[in-house]
């Protein structure tokens, strides 16, 4: 008896942690791939009660230990892995195909279309540019912008409907003078920062991409 009661008891411990290592994927999964705000935030006086009682239960069934240890980690985990993904929104749009391997700044709005033309300083227009591919992701074309003429190219995004996973969608990019960006100054006043905002001293892409 005492065998068959040690393989039940083993038995039961294998299926509470099959249990707990699933539970933790799927919470990791519901964390990372629903929206943030609507569900995950807003939504929390639903998820919430949701996870004590399967806690309760799994507790009840197969034991406190370890598996309210083991499944936050499976979960966080998973999250992790998620936000880290290479598939947000600048990883996924593309620029180009770009007609030479060398352009200038003024040259280089045309091949993103119309509804993402940038507006970089009058100044900076004719510095050139060598783009390493005829095609490349937004973020490898940022990066090359900014490592070879110092502006940075700044993405701002639309908080409805993001997920950790894929990100959130864009709004514009700002185009900024790395240097400048990084000097420290005084904040100004609402209405001041709103009126330079307006004046066209920071040029922006519109993008399309999805």
């Amino acid at each position: 008896m005492s065998q068959v009661a040690e393989v039940a008891t083993r038995d039961r411990k294998e299926r509470g942690l099959m249990r707990v290592l699933f539970g933790g994927l799927f919470w990791g999964l519901f964390f990372s791939t629903f929206p943030v705000l609507e569900v995950v935030f807003l939504g929390a006086i639903v998820w919430i009660p949701v996870y004590v009682y399967l806690e309760w239960r799994r507790a009840n069934r197969y034991g406190f230990l370890p598996g309210v240890f083991v499944q936050p980690i499976v979960t966080a985990f998973v999250v992790w892995g998620a936000a880290r993904a290479p598939v947000k929104w600048e990883d996924r749009c593309q620029v180009g195909p770009f007609p030479r391997s060398e352009m200038t700044l003024r040259e280089l709005p045309k091949p993103l279309g119309d509804s993402r033309q940038a507006r970089f300083p009058s100044d900076r227009l004719d510095d050139r540019v060598r783009l390493p591919k005829r095609r490349m992701s937004f973020k490898e074309f940022a990066q090359e912008i900014e490592r070879q003429t110092g502006l940075k190219l700044e993405v701002r995004y639309c908080g409805t409907g993001t997920t950790i996973l894929w990100g959130a969608s864009p709004m514009r990019v700002d185009v900024s003078e790395q240097s400048r960006r990084d000097e420290k100054q005084p904040r100004k006043p609402f209405s001041e920062a709103r009126q330079q905002a307006s004046s066209g001293k920071r040029g922006s892409i519109l993008s399309s991409c999805g």
